[in-house]
């Protein structure tokens, strides 16, 4: 389940050992991708016939899926032509010319019919010069039972090169039922090689290439052993217990893109590697997208939750505030209903401003006129003219309905009459 969440943010790479008498398998994701999908890696017997293409038809069924990608070949020395020599340092202007003329002297075939890596190194006025080939014959074979397996190789390279890169220096044997080589990778000689389909045959020539060398590395390292391996390094003069046993879980390592470089043949055009490398770029930022939308999936709930908690806290308080508002003017209108209510009431407990008046009329004596009559709720004031203002004042005074009856200006005579301003209390 995993392995299919990431594929498609992976890209997938087989490394594929072919021994004479066996195919080793090793698939692996690049990057952190790769690291979480977990790696296979698979041993598979390739028979008398030596069939290749059955072999990796069923290494590729048996991978989990999203392993298409990357192939990389290790093969036999027997394969390769292995050559250092040297060249003035001018040949650097047209190194790839250089080294393709001087290959003409080291190379059994033509080199126009191989692929061919190299490596340089400016030593003063010289260039050391490493090369690798492979004749197209020989490969076509193997490129042939990786189509057919729907394989795409993308690197061929010897097996033995690979572990001398990666180990260091050592003595590096492999010994397989009808063939068995030997490199041995110092670093004042570079690599040293033999190989042979006898075991005697082996043997005698070991020796020789051992022999030769003043000062052997103290490392060795068995690559695809054979049981009676121990008695075959006993013949070349080699201590078997100082052996170690190489096998697929020393590749576990990641060594990057740029291991194999010099030691590796490549086989895909230019144009494609690129397209390879761009869509490992790509599916790595897709997944650092993807892998960061998880890290802040919580992060984005919780941030989520807040903004509701937030705006439910918002509308909280404007509901509040608007519940206060209604509080506030129901409490108002609650008031001014008192207050209302208490008018009423005590309008309904004085009497009205025409009773007030015809009570007034019925106690003013007749010789009296009024020119003013003003009622305020509990408060009446006339003003007229009388023959004498106060009969006036104690008429009023007489009626059941007004008290504290008093002058609120002073009385004036105009001729024979009084000029007068009254005011009472009404009285409930």
């Amino acid at each position: 389940m995993l392995e299919k969440l990431l594929a498609p943010f992976c890209t997938w790479e087989s490394i594929i050992f072919v021994l004479p008498d066996r195919v080793l398998v090793r698939r692996a994701g690049r990057g952190l991708p790769g690291r979480i999908a977990g790696v296979f890696e698979q041993e598979y017997d390739l028979g008398p016939e030596g069939d290749l293409s059955t072999v990796l038809s069923l290494a590729r069924t048996s991978m989990p899926s999203g392993s298409a990608g990357l192939c990389m070949l290790g093969l036999p020395l027997r394969h390769f032509s292995l050559a250092s020599f040297t060249l003035p340092a001018a040949a650097a202007r047209n190194l790839d010319e250089a080294v393709r003329y001087a290959l003409m002297r080291h190379l059994p075939y033509d080199p126009e019919a191989a692929r061919i890596t190299y490596q340089s190194r400016e030593d003063g006025e010289r260039l050391d010069i490493f090369t690798l080939a492979i004749p197209d014959k020989a490969l076509s074979a193997f490129l042939k039972a990786a189509a057919s397996a729907g394989m795409t190789v993308q690197e061929v390279f010897p097996s033995l090169l690979y572990w001398a890169r990666k180990k260091g220096e050592g003595i590096y044997v492999s010994l397989s039922a009808g063939y068995s080589e030997i490199l041995v990778h110092s670093g004042a000689r570079g690599f040293l090689h033999t190989w042979a389909e006898d075991e005697d045959l082996f043997v005698q020539e070991a020796e020789k290439l051992l022999s030769s060398m003043p000062h052997l590395p103290a490392d060795l390292y068995l690559w695809g052993a054979r049981d009676d391996a121990g008695a075959i390094l006993d013949r070349m003069g080699l201590k078997p217990g100082k052996a170690v046993a190489l096998n697929l879980a020393h590749v576990r390592d990641d060594h990057g893109d740029k291991f194999l470089q010099g030691i590796s043949i490549d086989v895909l055009p230019l144009k494609i590697r690129r397209q390879q490398k761009m869509a490992t770029y790509l599916a790595v930022i897709g997944l650092a997208f993807f892998l960061l939308a998880v890290a802040f999936w919580p992060l984005g709930g919780y941030l989520g939750h807040k903004r509701y908690l937030a705006g439910l806290e918002q509308k909280i308080a404007e509901t509040a505030h608007m519940a206060q508002e209604q509080r506030e003017l129901a409490e108002k209108n609650l008031e001014l209903k008192e207050k209302i209510t208490a008018l009423v009431n005590r309008q309904k407990a004085y009497p009205q401003a025409l009773e007030i008046l015809a009570e007034v009329t019925r106690v003013v004596p007749d010789t009296a006129w009024l020119s003013s009559f003003a009622c305020f709720e509990t408060q009446v004031d006339i003003q007229g003219e009388a023959d004498s203002a106060t009969a006036v004042l104690e008429a009023m005074e007489d009626s059941f309905l007004f008290s504290r009856v008093r002058f609120s200006a002073p009385v004036t005579r105009t001729g024979e009459r009084d000029r007068f301003s009254l005011e009472a209390v009404v009285s409930p």
